[in-house]
């Protein structure tokens, strides 16, 4: 088969682009049908929460473990800087790799802070929807199991198990 035309910029030879690309027929079609509005990208209000707070639950034991998080890492570019600059003095060059063993020890405790103790706290809030899991209060069980009430219908229920067992005992 011949060229063409040999001023096409497809067919000259090592000069770039090499070739071009056509758009796919699928970019042509629209993208909604006929008559459906627009949808806006920009303040969907789909009733989720926002990215944030899925990321950074509002639970106060997770606002606790999150001030010590970045407290140590504030220590561990405190403790950074010292060794440095205790590395530039001579007399005190020693100290200076202490100093950052210290830092290192603040970095590697902030890390399994995060993956030991935030992350299972990020992940139980996001699995219950964005609602903190509700903590059954000890009180109300323990006088729950000692009011009578509670008493007769477990009796009733060990009752109930025990002339089932005998039923098929019989049988």
């Amino acid at each position: 088969m011949a060229r063409r035309n040999p001023m096409n910029p497809r067919y000259a030879k090592h000069t770039a682009p090499s070739g071009t690309t056509r758009k796919s027929a699928a970019a042509a079609k629209p993208k909604r049908s006929a008559g459906e509005a627009p949808v806006s990208k920009k303040g969907s209000s789909s009733g989720k929460p926002a990215r944030s707070t899925m990321l950074h639950p509002p639970t106060p034991e997770y606002k606790k473990l999150r001030r010590v998080w970045w407290a140590l890492l504030g220590g561990a570019m405190v403790f950074s800087t010292l060794s440095w600059w205790l590395w530039q003095n001579e007399t005190w060059r020693s100290y200076g790799n202490y100093v950052l063993v210290a830092a290192y020890a603040c970095l590697a405790f902030a890390i399994w802070l995060d993956f030991a103790r935030l992350r299972p706290l990020r992940l139980k809030y996001n699995a219950t929807g964005g609602k903190p899991a509700k903590a059954e209060k000890p009180a109300k069980a323990a006088a729950d199991a000692g009011s009578p009430a509670a008493d007769t219908k477990t009796d009733a229920a060990d009752a109930a198990d025990t002339s089932e067992s005998t039923e098929k005992g019989s049988e």
